[in-house]
């Protein structure tokens, strides 16, 4: 029994009502719902039990979906309103995941609705997928049947992080599968991030190219001074050059 008291006096016009936290019942279809309306513990209106009313609604539950197991979930870089990659690793341990059945990766509300422009995923799927947004959740589609305990790699990059004025938590992400509006499998704490301060801005005074000849290999020099100290390599400090579209490296010259 749930029991609402108003603060003012209802007139006219239809009341919604919410709901939250209530925990389903095991699978199977629910008695009716009744509704009724009291004052001075006299009863002034009420819902009709009866099935033959058209007032009269039931709810069904199904089967609780699959928990996954996630094994890694990161993003870099941390900082607030930066473009960033996002990366989940997990698999389902007890059952396959089908060809029909979409996956799922869900953002909290603190992100945009779009997640950012030009959204696009790399994955270790078979098949020939597809990842599109909706609604803050990347979806994957276009796969084959991924088998039990297989792991699936997901990286979704150009990501834009939420503008938070100090460090705050995301709040929850999750991961999921589903074929229309059913879930096979779910997780809903698949992990949480702190996102940072944006970053301080390096002073670049110069690049010089050693040649100019197009596709030809190709050196540059660069001179640019940090605010800000660069941590050693013993404390995972690095220097990220990013090269406009275009260029191409060669794994045999480091």
């Amino acid at each position: 029994l749930v029991s609402l008291e108003l603060n003012t006096r209802y007139s006219s016009g239809d009341v919604v009502l919410v709901i939250k936290g209530i925990e389903n019942f095991a699978e199977g279809t629910s008695q009716n719902f009744v509704i009724t309306a009291t004052y001075d513990e006299v009863v002034l209106a009420q819902t009709d039990a009866s099935e033959s009313l058209s007032s009269v609604f039931t709810v069904s539950t199904i089967f609780a979906p699959v928990q996954l197991t996630v094994e890694k979930f990161d993003f870099t870089p941390e900082n607030e309103s930066e473009l960033a990659v996002y990366s989940v690793k997990f698999k389902s341990p007890s059952s396959p995941i089908l060809t029909t059945q979409e996956i799922l990766l869900g953002f909290p509300s603190v992100y945009d609705n779009y997640l950012g422009d030009n959204v696009y995923c790399i994955t270790n799927l078979p098949g020939d997928e597809t990842c599109v947004v909706d609604y803050r959740k990347i979806v994957v589609s276009g796969h084959f049947e991924i088998a039990a305990g297989t792991s699936i790699e997901i990286s979704v990059l150009n990501i834009r992080n939420p503008k938070f004025t100090s460090n705050q938590s995301t709040g929850q992400f999750f991961l999921a599968t589903r074929i229309d509006n059913i879930y096979y499998h779910y997780n809903g704490s698949v992990g949480s991030f702190a996102i940072s301060s944006g970053p301080d801005f390096t002073n670049l005074s110069y690049i010089v190219q050693k040649l100019p000849f197009s596709r030809e290999r190709n050196d540059f020099y660069m001179l640019l001074t940090p605010n800000k100290p660069i941590p050693p390599v013993s404390d995972s400090g690095e220097v990220h050059f990013m090269f406009p579209t275009g260029y191409s490296f060669d794994p045999r010259y480091p």
